[in-house]
């Protein structure tokens, strides 16, 4: 994208050719059973769009849930590699979800909140707390390192 800007494309017009890039090799890896699929719960619209781009521009498959009871109802019936959840989705249910998803599995959990609840977060079983509003490069080297896939990272190391 880099190279892109650099030869004269707009910044936006940049981000569409890798978003294309990244859509046609979703395309062709669809029928691999080893995609990421991470569930963004989220209260607002507009902030799941800005995750869930940065998410699939880095190949990741998401699924957007509005509500509580859209995520428990994929939880039933697919086990996400990952979630992401709003604290204050549905009203607040955040925290409920969180200890929600963890009594179900072992599934990362990702706490995300405009208020300073990362003592809350992770008390009610998140593995990871951001603050908002926070750099996408935080949001996913975080996603990446709950995931076991950041050299930045790595789970049981300490953060310099």
């Amino acid at each position: 994208m880099r190279d892109q800007v650099d030869r004269g494309t707009s910044p936006g017009d940049a981000f569409r050719l890798l978003d294309a890039r990244m859509s046609d090799y979703a395309r062709r890896n669809a029928d691999r059973d080893d995609s990421v699929f991470i569930i963004l719960a989220e209260r607002d619209v507009y902030a799941a769009e800005f995750s869930e781009y940065f998410l699939r521009t880095e190949g990741y498959e998401c699924l957007v849930a509005l509500d509580v009871q859209t995520v428990m109802d994929s939880l039933a019936t697919r086990t996400p590699s990952l979630v992401v959840v709003d604290l204050l989705i549905s009203g607040g249910a955040g925290l409920a979800l969180c200890q929600e998803v963890k009594r179900r599995g072992s599934t990362p959990v990702l706490a995300i909140s405009a208020l300073s609840s990362q003592d809350d977060a992770l008390d009610s079983g998140a593995d990871a707390f951001l603050q908002r509003p926070y750099e996408p490069i935080r949001f996913i080297s975080t996603v990446k390192d709950l995931l076991g896939a950041s050299a930045y990272l790595r789970r049981g190391t300490a953060a310099s």
